[in-house]
């Protein structure tokens, strides 16, 4: 089958040329938004790629640019996972797991001391509470665990809500969810897309996982609901409601060619690409390289943070459970202990706990254990969110990149075409067309010559899109980002000083109630 010039644009099969030392250090300084996983490491969802901390092999920066992804194919959804030197875990110990020369006691007995008693409520404590809007247009709620047979099992998220189609009341997975955002990303270049929950290695049927990804899953559908131009698009609605399977419904939406992006981009910006001068886009380019450049140092201070917070987390968890434990451990030294201790004439003042006739202390200690919030949850909910959305934010930007990109890729082919072009109609023959007929080589002239002006047409669409992303990108997505940023903290900030002063609150209560108790029990028998 006969494969125009223009065909082998589009699959872009031909080669490329070098490049100059001034595009390499631009694309260096940049590298931070334009890296891209190996397919092998995100293709399936058993043994999935953790961009918290995988090292980058710094030979994906080089030229030529990364390969583009194929539309509809699968990709890592994070560019920029962080080095794993530089997010050292800090010294915050794990419960159970201290070493025997701090403690001098054996790890097992360690265990054995610090774990809760029969009965114990962990994973209900762990478990994220979700404030559903019930006037949302979207929710993700109800996490089934699913079997798929060999292939392994999996997790089911209730997606129920209401579009311009009506009700809807779906069931979706991770990796449906997976490629709804690949797919916006790839059709949405320089447009902050919601973030994802991320893939994880081991440990994805596990409850805190499943209830996390919950957690975030709806808050992304959620996100995209509040943005109209996400919201209407063909990418959400076939997701929503597709007339077949849902991966196979999205891999069917065409890929966009180069003016039918112009036109989305342009549309949703408002912005008028004949109004931005050469001098404002660099201007601003420069601005976008310094803010990528700087987030470096924002990855491994939140991989830091996140560490900390589930540490903190887990010894609070271990706190409120150890209550209940800590209550029973003193009605028992009061009923064997002080038979040893007291006399028969006195011990009975001194059983405050095991009273069976008053056991409002004991009903108030144990009480704890529901009363007090666990705040680092949130708070530890909170880091993630940071992190993966300052992926997304830098995703948003490599798709600028990417658009440069595929105009160098372009600017290179033609020069190539023209090359051949000049060869043939010079009359001289070229490996390609070495072996066939005059009708054969009129023919690949014109598919060459096909190919240029479309490639060149294209080049001026992707030079106007440039413009369009790079101010869409500094005026409005970044300054969004950040303000919403700024907001977010002194809101969980808030929140969490509110949950804790409430603890704070009522450990006062519980304690004062038991020291009047003591004093009044004390003042009897005196």
């Amino acid at each position: 089958m006969h494969v125009s010039a223009l065909d082998r644009y589009r699959n872009g099969s031909f080669s490329e040329a070098s490049v100059d030392q001034k595009d390499q250090d631009n694309y260096n300084t940049q590298k931070v938004a334009d890296y891209y996983y190996d397919n092998a490491e995100v293709d399936h969802e058993d043994g999935d790629q953790d961009y918290y901390s995988t090292p980058v092999d710094d030979n994906n920066y080089g030229y030529p640019y990364p390969e583009e992804p194929n539309h509809n194919q699968e990709k890592s959804p994070y560019d920029y996972p962080v080095e794993e030197d530089q997010i050292a875990a800090p010294t915050y110990p794990v419960i159970g797991q201290e070493e025997q020369k701090e403690t001098g006691a054996s790890l097992e007995e360690q265990k054995v001391a610090l774990t809760p008693s029969s009965g114990s409520k962990i994973a209900d404590v762990t478990r994220p509470i979700i404030e559903y809007d019930p006037n949302a247009k979207i929710t993700v709620s109800e996490p089934k665990k699913q079997s798929s047979g060999v292939v392994g099992n999996h997790t089911e998220y209730r997606v129920k809500g209401n579009n311009s189609g009506g009700d809807f009341d779906e069931n979706r997975r991770y990796k449906e969810f997976y490629s709804l955002r690949n797919l916006l990303n790839q059709n949405w270049p320089g447009f902050f897309i919601p973030a994802i929950p991320p893939k994880v290695k081991i440990g994805k049927m596990e409850n805190s996982v499943v209830q996390e990804r919950c957690y975030l899953f709806n808050r992304f559908m959620k996100d995209v609901s509040e943005t109209p131009h996400l919201w209407e698009s063909d990418e959400v609605k076939t997701f929503i409601k597709p007339n077949m399977g849902v991966g196979q419904a999205l891999s069917l939406i065409a890929a966009p060619t180069p003016e039918s992006i112009f036109e989305r981009v342009t549309k949703t910006t408002g912005i008028n690409h004949e109004e931005i001068d050469d001098a404002k886009v660099n201007r601003y380019t420069d601005s976008i390289r310094e803010f990528v450049i700087s987030s470096k140092d924002i990855f491994p201070l939140l991989a830091k943070f996140k560490n900390c917070i589930t540490q903190l987390e887990k010894q609070r968890r271990y706190q409120l459970e150890a209550y209940k434990d800590f209550s029973e451990f003193l009605s028992q030294y009061e009923s064997t202990t002080m038979n040893v201790y007291s006399s028969d004439s006195i011990q009975g003042h001194y059983k405050m706990i095991s009273d069976t006739d008053n056991n409002t202390m004991r009903a108030q200690i144990e009480a704890l254990s529901e009363k007090i919030d666990n705040p680092f949850i949130r708070f530890k909910y909170w880091v993630k969110e940071e992190i993966i959305d300052l992926h997304a934010l830098l995703q948003a930007i490599g798709q600028k990149n990417s658009l440069e990109s595929k105009r160098h890729k372009l600017q290179n082919k033609i020069k190539n075409a023209n090359s051949e072009l000049e060869k043939l109609n010079a009359g001289k023959k070229t490996f390609k067309t070495l072996f066939k007929s005059q009708s054969g080589k009129a023919s690949t002239i014109t598919s060459l010559t096909t190919f240029i002006a479309q490639a060149e047409k294209d080049i001026e669409i992707y030079e106007k899109l440039i413009k369009i992303v790079t101010v869409h990108l500094f005026e409005k997505v970044i300054p969004e980002f950040k303000a919403k940023k700024v907001k977010g903290y002194v809101s969980s900030l808030k929140e969490f000083s509110d949950s804790e002063s409430k603890n704070s609150n009522e450990l006062y209560r519980c304690w004062s109630s038991v020291l009047q108790q003591i004093q009044q029990t004390f003042e009897k028998s005196s």
